[in-house]
């Protein structure tokens, strides 16, 4: 016959192992997942900023860092937190990051790789990070004039895949048109020395909009066949195709109200 004494005891000396396996009391058995960070490249003046989601299963985090020209990782970040700010990535240099995570004192592996670059002179959103349809900012008024500037590192080639990687963020803004409007806008580049090239790539939400390459004094229709008030999205970013040849450039442009008048299908 077991005594209630010795019951006790074993259950004790079992919930002491238990905790010995999981030192952590908030701690799951689940394993933490495997992900991938993200950046935002040139949107900030100081180094690459680096982000990630959180994962209850996971105790803390681990960043590693390779030029996007080399196979080798290190360590350049390990802690609680869920984003980093890595300010001793060199600027107009392009790295690639993964993240690992730990639970308790085992490591579990990285997923895929964020690439980054960063200019100390330059950020690529003057209007705010607007690099998608959620986060657009809107076209004032109807005598806008509008800057923006689109910084673009392009064709370094990753070591580890062989392949041309690339970075181009859109800018994103909207204009609430009245019904059966058309407004038009005229982009020009600021800096006379990039000439008429087709640097920039205009892509409307209107459904029967194509993506528009934009050449210095083109003008661009926006429009809203409804009989409401519409709110019409599009964005700007980088010809690719004009890219493709080119390592970096800086492109200041300039979104000017041309006017407006009814729209005719």
């Amino acid at each position: 016959m077991i005594r209630l004494g010795a019951v006790c005891l074993l259950l004790l000396f079992l919930t002491s192992c238990e905790n010995a396996f999981y030192p952590l009391a908030s701690q799951t058995t689940q394993d933490p997942s495997i992900s991938t960070p993200s950046i935002i490249a040139f949107s900030s003046l100081l180094g690459n900023s680096v982000t990630w989601s959180k994962d209850s299963n996971a105790d803390s985090y681990v960043v590693y860092r390779r030029l996007l020209t080399s196979t080798t990782y290190s360590q350049v970040y390990q802690g609680s937190d869920l984003s980093f700010l890595d300010t001793t990535a060199a600027p107009d240099t392009m790295y690639a990051y993964t993240l690992a995570k730990y639970r308790g004192s085992k490591l579990f592996p990285s997923g895929g790789s964020a690439v980054g670059a960063w200019d100390s002179s330059y950020t690529a959103f003057p209007n705010g990070v607007n690099n998608t349809q959620a986060t657009a900012v809107p076209v004032p008024d109807y005598t806008f004039s509008m800057a923006g500037t689109i910084f673009y590192y392009s064709t370094a080639t990753d070591a580890l895949t062989g392949q041309q990687v690339l970075i181009n963020h859109p800018n994103w803004y909207y204009i609430d048109l009245p019904p059966t409007m058309e407004a038009y806008i005229i982009f020009n580049y600021a800096n006379t020395l990039q000439g008429t090239d087709g640097f920039l790539v205009v892509n409307s939400t209107n459904t029967n909009n194509s993506p528009v390459t934009v050449y210095t004094g083109n003008e661009i229709g926006f429009f809203n066949g409804a009989i409401t008030t519409q709110r019409v999205y599009f964005n700007v970013q980088f010809n690719t195709s004009w890219a493709s040849t080119n390592t970096q450039t800086l492109v200041n442009y300039q979104m000017v109200f041309k006017n407006s008048e009814t729209y005719t299908p």
